[in-house]
Parts: C-alpha cells; structure tokens; sequence
C-alpha cells in the first residue's frame, strides 16, 4: 500500500522536479509541497487535482492505494 504522499513525491520526481519548481507550478510555498510528501499536511483535493495534472497523471493515480503513478 502506497501513501498518497509517497505518491506525490515519486511522481515529482520522476517529472524531474525540485520541490521548489513544483510549488511555483502549483502555486504554493516549497514548505507546503515538503510536509505534503512527509504527510505532515494533507493536500485538499483541489490541489491533488492540479498536481496530478502538473505531474502528467490521473487523480486516480494519486488516490488509489494500490496504483503506482507513471508520470
């Protein structure tokens, strides 16, 4: 079972992005995309929906816990 925090943070790798790059993308601060990926704070699903479509993959993708992203 994958965490959507683990998620997110495989899938911002793989597109090659620094935390920093993927908050301006998102529109947030770099501290927010850290405790995201540290599952210190919860992405609402909003922002789950931009960040799956900033990381080229399905919400789905983020949400199911069995699904590994491909982005």
């Amino acid at each position: 079972m994958m965490s959507i925090s683990f998620k997110i943070k495989e899938a911002r790798i793989k597109k090659g992005l620094t935390q920093k790059e993927f908050a301006s993308l998102l529109g947030c601060a770099t501290i927010s995309i850290s405790r995201y990926e540290c599952a210190t704070r919860t992405p609402s699903l909003k922002t789950l929906q931009q960040m799956a479509k900033i990381l080229g993959i399905s919400l789905g993708a983020l949400l199911d816990d069995s699904e590994v992203p491909n982005g």
